[in-house]
């Protein structure tokens, strides 16, 4: 059976951290399905990032979140600075076509290197991305030539496995 992949983004991380049940569940019940996880190079810059300039809670919660990745089966991934690079022309042209705009110039990049890392699902809880989904997937395929990615958010993800949907 080939692999099956799914990347999370890095509030969904976070989530499953702070024991969120959404995320916690749709985790396990991916988990369970026998998919693989995948955090993108952007999603763990994220991470970084509130590791060091965050509050207290939420740079400990970063901390340990990046710290429990392996014990998650989370595998992240590095890219070559010429996958960065037509990452960020993907990312470009995505918001050139006022699919989101440049606010979400991180998210994109996110959603573009899962794409990249050949994962079918990305799992979020950022409402811009879940309200463009069908615009983000059909962008995907024709700005960068690349399959589905389908995007779901942790209570979609419960709600299928769980046999409801």
């Amino acid at each position: 059976m080939p692999e099956r992949l799914a990347a999370l983004d890095s509030k969904v991380l976070l989530g499953i951290q702070a024991i969120i049940p959404d995320c916690v569940q749709a985790h396990g019940l991916l988990r369970e399905a026998k998919f693989l996880f995948r955090a993108t190079p952007t999603v763990l810059q994220e991470l970084e990032r509130l590791e060091e300039n965050a509050p207290e809670f939420t740079r400990a919660l970063a901390q340990n979140t990046l710290f429990a990745l392996p014990t998650w089966d989370v595998v992240s991934a590095s890219f070559t600075d010429t996958e960065t690079e037509v990452t960020e022309i993907h990312v470009k042209r995505v918001i050139e076509r006022g699919i989101l705009p440049e606010k979400n110039r991180g998210d994109l990049f996110a959603l573009i290197e899962a794409a990249y890392m050949d994962c079918p699902l990305f799992i979020t809880t950022k409402e811009e991305l879940l309200a463009k989904r069908g615009d983000l997937t059909l962008a995907l395929v024709d700005i960068c030539g690349m399959s589905n990615l389908y995007i779901f958010s942790p209570p979609e993800i419960v709600h299928f496995f769980k046999g409801e949907g």
